[in-house]
């Protein structure tokens, strides 16, 4: 009996043993290689805040996109076997303990916009993967931190093109930074001092440097005493702020010395403080706005069609921000994450992370933390293009614009787009990464409800509640919008992010009349509009607002250009023709002037020879000269 039992305590320890080591090679494929979850699912992690109102809409953001998802897989026709789950940050938790709550429940990769200090340096997870958009994790995190945003030193490269495209000037152009002492932005200043060398045009002063307080209005003081000193002793200087965090304070307090408001301010990762900086003006007497400036990164979309529902979607409410492009961002990581997630799980001897750095690229301005065989194998995809990141992306410059009553601008973000920046990488030699930067002013059209009123003027009488439609197509941070307006919506002024002309509908029941609205000079000045109307039965009428929507029916300018070059090269071809008949036409002419002289010689004048001696001798030459004439006609014609 005694020896039965101690059969079963061997028998027991042995199979907890295994257990034991089935538990330890489980947690080792954990860390290394792919989590999974029930029903093939990958949790995510999303770090942002839902208490900021910024934050809130990434949150919306990726949910989108993982509806998105679900939504192309069922079209597919096929049950999707494995996903994405979403976890999001609970209200009023911090970043950490969020962090350590989703990390305690199995969750190993998280989203964050910027770590901002709130983690701990001593948080040695290393089986974690954070996709965040700036590179301020701190100094010793020993987790994988995969940069999603732009490299740093394309940012400054990228606002160096953009200051030195915008001011103009014969002498080269100074440039007085503005910083906070973090480590964060003395790596970017640290980049600017590099990207600086490449613009003979641009010259960096010695930065104004801040160490943030409690208190941040006395930091502006402080800041604004301090750049009112250097820039007395530098009058051209243009301001460039490279932290955001006190944008807000310091533009509300440059009316104390009105020789700041008489320049250009820059500044990085701005975009989301447009509405602060209004507020700010409106609250005091500065004369208005300053010059004000930032850029937004807008990746290549991987999916096309979707980059253009996402921004329709939003923007055709009128209530988005500038905001709206980051939030893409975060729509497009999710995409971009489930790609990595369904290669890690067709090709089981690689690991997540490997397919996450093929999807986001390596961040140059620092030494990705997997090395070894992993990092080989990713390098290689880099070196031999297969991973595609040969274009960086694009960058939009916006300029923000004052509350202004009766006037919209399109996109209606409260920021006007003063230019497209796109960024290439050029091919690698060694360790060096070119990189170029295109710079094309983004050229806009007005067109004032006057001009509408007037085309509209005679259809008053039978169509007392129009709809104004306005077709304006796609580029890469507007997609193919439609705007639809009535009477008391249409503004005093509308600025319209197109170039050459836009095409206007107004809907009248069952009537629609078709406008054509081009500059009253020639790339330049006012839209004015030429009408083509038509009537149309309502199903036709339907028919177009479905096209309309969908894109399909488009006055598309350079098919129009088309023809009309076709239209002269056959009219050259066809006065080349004439030109060559020209000696035909001469010897016909004179053949028949020749015979009218001679019958009217001999009526006119008392000669003894009859007029009928002229008809043998001018029909042949007749004949002969215009038959001719016909003949090469017909053979140009033909040939």
């Amino acid at each position: 009996m005694k020896q039965k039992k101690s059969g079963k305590k061997c028998w027991f320890v042995l199979l907890s043993l295994a257990f034991l080591v089935v538990a330890a090679v489980i947690v080792v494929f954990l860390g290394n290689k792919i989590v999974f979850n029930e029903g093939r699912y990958l949790r995510v992690g999303l770090l942002y805040d839902p208490g900021s109102p910024v934050q809130e809409k990434y949150i919306y953001a990726a949910e989108t996109a993982l509806r998105d998802i679900e939504i192309t897989a069922l079209e597919s026709g096929e049950e999707p076997s494995y996903g994405l789950q979403l976890v999001v940050r609970m209200e009023n938790e911090t970043l950490q303990d969020s962090l350590d709550r989703m990390y305690d429940n199995g969750i190993r990769l998280f989203m964050l916009e910027k770590f901002n200090g709130e983690v701990r340096s001593d948080w040695n997870q290393t089986d974690c993967i954070f996709l965040a958009e700036t590179t301020d994790q701190p100094d010793g995190l020993q987790a994988t931190v995969i940069h999603t945003g732009p490299r740093i030193e394309v940012l400054s490269t990228v606002f160096l093109t953009l200051i030195n495209n915008t001011i103009q000037s014969e002498e080269a152009v100074k440039v007085l930074p503005v910083m906070a002492d973090e480590p964060y932005v003395s790596t970017l200043y640290h980049e600017f001092t590099n990207a600086v060398k490449s613009f003979p045009g641009v010259s960096l002063l010695n930065p104004v440097v801040y160490t943030p307080s409690q208190y941040p209005r006395s930091d502006a003081f402080e800041i604004i005493s301090n750049v009112g000193s250097l820039v007395a002793l530098h009058p051209t200087a243009q301001i460039l702020v490279l932290s955001s965090e006190n944008i807000s304070d310091i533009i509300s307090l440059i009316h104390v010395n009105q020789e700041l408001s008489d320049r250009r301010w820059f500044a990085v990762d701005a975009v989301h403080l447009g509405e602060d900086i209004r507020a700010s003006a409106r609250g005091r007497n500065t004369g208005g706005l300053v010059s004000f400036t930032t850029l937004v990164y807008i990746p290549r979309p991987t999916h096309e069609s979707f980059m253009q529902n996402f921004l329709r979607e939003n923007l055709e409410t009128g209530e988005a921000d500038a905001t709206i492009y980051k939030e893409w961002s975060v729509y497009q990581n999710l995409f971009k994450i489930h790609t990595a997630f369904s290669d890690a799980i067709l090709d089981r001897e690689t690991v997540l992370r490997q397919h996450l750095y093929l999807q986001f690229g390596f961040a140059s301005d620092s030494e990705p933390p997997v090395q070894g065989e992993e990092f080989k194998a990713v390098e290689e995809e880099l070196d031999n293009g297969n991973a595609e990141f040969e274009e960086e992306g694009t960058f939009i410059s916006l300029f923000l614009m004052p509350d202004v009553k009766g006037v919209v601008m399109v996109p209606q973000i409260g920021w006007l787009i003063e230019a497209e920046l796109e960024v290439m990488r050029s091919p690698r030699s060694g360790s060096e990464v070119g990189l170029e930067v295109g710079y094309s002013p983004v050229k806009t059209s007005p067109l004032q409800r006057k001009e509408i009123e007037r085309i509209y003027e005679k259809k008053k009488p039978a169509c007392p509640n129009p709809v104004f439609n306005i077709h304006i197509q796609p580029r890469i941070f507007v997609p193919d919008l439609e705007l639809n307006m009535t009477l008391d919506d249409l503004p005093d002024l509308l600025i319209l992010p197109v170039q050459g002309g836009v095409e206007l509908h107004v809907h009248c029941e069952d009537q629609v009349s078709d406008f054509v609205c081009t500059h009253s000079k020639l790339d330049e000045g006012e839209l004015l509009c030429r009408a083509d109307t038509r009537i149309h039965n309502p199903a036709s009428v339907s028919r177009r607002r479905r096209r309309n929507i969908s894109g399909d029916s488009k006055l598309n300018f350079d098919q129009v250009n088309s023809v009309l070059q076709r239209a002269d090269q056959t009219f050259e071809e066809l006065i080349d023709s004439w030109t060559s008949l020209t000696p035909g036409v001469i010897e016909c002419y004179a053949s028949l002037a020749g015979c009218d002289f001679c019958y009217y010689f001999l009526s006119t004048y008392n000669i003894s020879a009859p007029p009928a001696v002229c008809s043998s001798g001018c029909s042949l030459g007749v004949f002969g000269s215009c038959s001719s004439l016909l003949t090469d006609s017909l053979a140009k014609t033909l040939g």
